[in-house]
């Protein structure tokens, strides 16, 4: 434990770096330029906390649309405040999406998770880019609807306020990949549609995570970790 002390307060630190009460002063800051690694208190050596997506709850800026727009801050997110986007696909007979390129290694194991909210649209949708493997969830039922490509695994959890975070996991196939949220209609696994130009999906909280080795009590892969700028 390190204390500052003040000049004219001998018995007040100006500044008490007290790494032991679980938070320090809001003057002190932390970042990083490339992911860590850690040995947890069961003694596993897993990665630290971390989210690879950047702009996690603003897709209308790093994220690039493809026959969609995005409308910002339209209604409640799951932590309570009004951050979640509503994506909306054109009239276009295509498939209607947001996506970002995010760097990866080949033949590493990721999961990609995104909240969804079902709007006028019933169905959305995640996807390794590059080759379109993907999976449908139903926001309705909470289930997964249908899957294509090499997937290893995915999942849709309730978080209240009809919102489900989904995930999948998935190997990198390239060193940037491509990680699609698809808006869907009310068709089932149905992925190319025209859209009327209102309709839709909401989302929030995009986040990627390097699944090997997490776990343990420091797994990230339950807890989303909001970004901006950088990863």
């Amino acid at each position: 434990m390190l204390h500052l002390w003040a000049r004219n307060d001998e018995n007040a630190p100006s500044l008490n770096l007290d790494f032991l009460s679980g938070s320090l002063d809001s003057r002190i800051t932390f970042t990083r330029g490339s992911q860590a690694t850690l040995f947890d208190s069961t003694g596993a050596l897993v990665y630290a906390k971390h989210n690879l997506a950047l702009q996690s709850q603003t897709f209308q800026t790093t994220w690039s649309a493809s026959d969609a727009t995005v409308g910002a801050d339209v209604t409640t997110a799951p932590d309570g405040s009004v951050t979640a986007d509503k994506l909306i696909p054109t009239t276009a007979t295509s498939t209607h999406y947001v996506f970002q390129s995010i760097s990866s290694v080949v033949g590493i194991t990721y999961t990609f998770s995104v909240y969804f909210k079902q709007g006028e649209y019933r169905y959305g949708r995640l996807e390794r880019g590059n080759d379109g493997a993907g999976v449908f969830f139903d926001l309705q039922t909470g289930t997964v609807s249908g899957t294509n490509g090499a997937i290893v695994s995915s999942a849709i959890t309730s978080v209240g306020s009809g919102w489900y975070r989904c995930s999948i996991v998935v190997v990198a196939a390239t060193s940037s990949m491509f990680f699609v949220v698809v808006s869907g209609n009310n068709v089932a696994n149905t992925g190319t549609f025209a859209g009327d130009g209102t309709s839709g999906i909401f989302i929030w909280g995009a986040q990627l995570n390097i699944t090997a080795m997490e776990g343990g009590v420091t797994s990230s892969l339950s807890t989303y970790y909001p970004t901006v700028a950088s990863a």
